[in-house]
């Protein structure tokens, strides 16, 4: 399906879903500070969801409302500073979002980490060492209060792009980690773990939304700060 009509189908259907009959001329999907997600963006977006450009075509108004909310909270954590805290891991952001696969010792985990810094993708190398390791090597962000003491001061200074071997027990244990790039993180996830973390922290950030300035065109909805997400006009 062409971009054009994808786009008025998703504006269609969830103008019908919020009894919305106020159409702006407006490109503008949703707007947090600078950063803009345009309708087409949307549209992407949603065509992403099972990688199919018919996908729009099944979406109702919750669905097209829950990508926008999840963009505004992305949106709102760069602007307050969230994800640049999360990239420097330098301990200032007390969570850490991790990928994890278990290596025979230091000589193998060395090796892996040589292959990953040589710009092989994760999923090729850890499913090399571990298929079934591979397909679990996913961790969601927690924080690192939780973590067992061994290994979280390691976990908590994980830089994207920055690999790890850590070693634990007595016989040892040999682990090679990484850190979630910005962009595979779960921003409900990432933020869930901040709350846990510092509830000043998550305050902050949603002190951040009203200074920010989240505009979300009337035709998808309306922001609600109470709730941190996108609802139905009423």
């Amino acid at each position: 399906m062409r971009r054009s009509s994808r786009l008025l189908v998703i504006a269609t259907v969830v103008a019908v879903a919020t009894g919305c009959s106020t159409f702006s001329d407006n490109d503008l999907a949703a707007k947090v500070g600078d950063a803009e997600l345009t309708q087409a963006q949307l549209s992407d977006r949603l065509a992403d969801l099972d990688n199919t450009d018919n996908a729009p075509e099944r979406v109702d108004g919750g669905v097209a409302r829950a990508q926008i909310t999840s963009w505004i909270r992305q949106a709102v954590a760069d602007d307050v500073g969230l994800l640049d805290q999360y990239a420097a891991g330098d301990g200032s952001l007390p969570i850490t979002c991790f990928y994890v696969v278990p290596v025979t010792d230091r000589a193998q985990g060395d090796q892996v980490l040589s292959r990953l810094r040589d710009g092989e993708e994760w999923d090729a190398v850890a499913g090399s060492i571990s298929p079934e390791a591979a397909a679990q090597s996913r961790q969601p962000c927690t924080a690192v209060s939780t973590l067992i003491p061994e290994v979280a001061d390691t976990l908590g200074a994980l830089k994207p792009g920055e690999p790890q071997v850590i070693e634990l027990g007595d016989p040892v244990s040999t682990f090679v980690v990484r850190a979630h790039d910005i962009d595979e993180l779960d921003i409900d996830e990432f933020l869930n773990a901040v709350a846990t973390a510092d509830q000043t922290l998550l305050q902050d950030f949603i002190a951040g939304a009203g200074d920010s300035g989240v505009y979300v065109d009337p035709r998808f909805g309306d922001f609600d700060p109470d709730q941190f997400s996108v609802i139905p006009l009423g």
